[in-house]
């Protein structure tokens, strides 16, 4: 008997992908797509679906509203509903309201994350009739790690991966955005985001207009699966690999700088050997996680606060490990002069500056990011 899912979400792109993916993989499901709450909720009443996939964030209602209407009608208070947000606080609050809510994901999510949830909801939920059940995927993982940049350094989720070797993707939400680095046995391979719009807001790239649609189409891609246009230009021969892929190493560090700065940010890691296809096009080998880290870094602006020094005559002074850790770095000249004169232990900050030929903001800037580094200590002079 065919399983009849509804779908609440006011993105054609988002409804295009779901539609496609279930369609594709389960003959057995039948896919209804409307694109507000209100809308939601006529279909809802009126097919009787055997799923709910609910956005949170609609044009007439959120999430918790269609929810509230969902449960008071008895017509449709039984129907299990699937949540999809960007933001996992919204998702936590609804699911533990309402009984209706059997499980969530945050976007963007996978083709076979997707599916895993939805076989996941059916084999767990008994039939509204006799009739013959498709045999469900196995329920989708629950992730490695998660957390927040509120409570966790950002700095060692990066880092995480590599300590046990581990395969996935981290992904991180923040700003009703996403961005997903993979790993492969613990080293990075690439970071995208499927906001083209962001991944390219520094990109001074100049399209010639015979070439627009094409440019459409690869950024189109990127939406639906995060395979970056740059990447996609070499598997279509629109760009040498190496230039194709010095671009990938110059962007991707960026994706992250929001977060660096102290954006409140959501991460999980989701371990698993399968990785997405258009991975296979990389040749260059896997990124350095510290000094790609850094670069990330270099691309933030962090506010006053944290460039503020309480006392200018305060002396920086490597941490335990820190002299080993800044051997591993690609550092500009500007770190290079910075790292010299404060590796002595006894200069002050002003003096460093003064030594390194730094004015007292970029000396500042630097100095940020080693502590973020964990690199330097610094000790102002009432210490």
């Amino acid at each position: 008997m065919r399983k009849k899912i509804l779908v609440i979400d006011d993105s054609p792109t988002l409804l295009k992908f779901i539609t496609k993916h279930l369609s594709a993989h389960v003959e057995n499901y039948e896919v209804i797509t409307t694109l507000n709450g209100g809308a939601g909720l006529e279909s809802a009443q009126r097919e009787t679906p055997d799923l709910i996939l609910l956005d949170f964030m609609l044009p007439d209602m959120n999430g918790e509203g269609v929810c509230e209407q969902l449960a008071a009608d008895p017509r449709t208070a039984s129907i299990p509903v699937v949540l999809m947000s960007s933001s996992a606080p919204d998702i936590t609050r609804t699911e533990s309201r309402f009984d209706l809510v059997k499980k969530s994901m945050v976007k963007p999510f996978t083709p076979e994350l997707l599916i895993a949830t939805v076989g996941h909801i059916f084999k767990a939920t008994p039939a509204k009739s006799s009739g013959t059940v498709p045999s469900a995927p196995p329920p989708a993982a629950a992730p490695a790690f998660s957390g927040d940049t509120v409570c966790f350094p950002l700095l060692d989720v990066l880092l995480a991966p590599a300590k046990k070797s581990l395969s996935g993707t981290l992904s991180f939400h923040f700003d009703k955005r996403s961005v997903e680095l993979y790993f492969k046995e613990g080293a990075l391979l690439l970071a995208t985001t499927r906001d083209v719009d962001f991944y390219l807001h520094n990109t001074p790239m100049e399209i010639p207009p015979e070439q627009q649609d094409l440019f459409e189409e690869l950024k189109q891609v990127q939406r639906e699966s995060g395979a970056p246009v740059f990447l996609q230009m070499i598997g279509r021969d629109l760009a040498p690999a190496d230039e194709a892929q010095a671009t990938l190493a110059q962007f991707g560090p960026q994706l992250l700088a929001p977060v660096w700065a102290g954006s409140p940010t959501y991460f999980a890691f989701s371990e698993s050997d399968s990785l997405p296809e258009f991975l296979n096009m990389l040749t260059s080998t896997p990124l350095p996680m510290l000094a790609w880290a850094f670069d990330s870094l270099r691309s933030a602006a962090p506010d006053d606060a944290a460039l503020d020094l309480a006392d200018g005559c305060g002396i920086p002074a490597y941490t335990r490990h820190g002299y080993e850790r800044i051997q591993q770095l690609n550092l500009t000249e500007a770190e290079v002069a910075f790292a010299t004169h404060a590796g002595t232990g006894s200069a002050t900050f002003n003096d460093i500056a003064t030594l390194a030929q730094l004015d007292a903001p970029a000396a500042r800037q630097i100095l940020y990011r080693f502590s973020v580094f964990h690199i330097f200590d610094y000790w102002n002079q009432s210490a």
